[in-house]
């Protein structure tokens, strides 16, 4: 007889169970941070978050994926700050800018992410006429078969 085997496993399985512990992985989006987040330990978020000089827009919707749906149409956006209002209402900001890539401590249940591939112009940067733009993108794929005959 023959038998084949196929095994999946996901890293996210072990996390408890919260609206920002899910696969954000086909998104367009990466995690930086997470605030207070349950299963997650050192709650940073971005230190531009709360800095009227990057929030480009703050709305409040009922999921997650509206706030991606309004960066991509904002041509300045490259980060969102999502914090947890209540068990089904998100606040969305739309940032401009990361600011530092370390981030900076932070209370609220929130989420940082940021747009794949793209590098923010920083305010620490020095006033220069030349300007750079790198573009980044990167995937990848496993999985396990195994096929055994007896």
């Amino acid at each position: 007889s023959t038998s084949t085997s196929t095994s999946t496993s996901t890293t996210t399985s072990t996390l408890p169970s919260h609206p920002f512990n899910v696969d954000f992985s086909g998104s367009g989006y990466i995690v930086d941070f997470y605030g207070i987040v349950p299963g997650h330990t050192n709650p940073i978020r971005y230190s531009t978050a709360f800095d009227a000089t990057y929030i480009l827009q703050t709305s409040v919707y009922n999921s997650i994926s509206p706030c991606f749906t309004e960066c991509n149409n904002t041509l300045s956006c490259v980060s969102v700050f999502i914090r947890l209002v209540s068990s089904t209402r998100f606040e969305c900001r739309l940032l401009s800018d990361w600011g530092d890539m370390e981030g900076i401590r932070t209370g609220i249940e929130s989420i940082s992410l940021r747009k794949e591939g793209v590098v923010p112009i920083t305010s620490s940067t020095s006033s220069s006429s030349s300007s750079s733009t790198s573009m980044s993108s990167s995937s990848s794929t496993s999985a396990s078969t195994s096929t055994s005959t007896s």
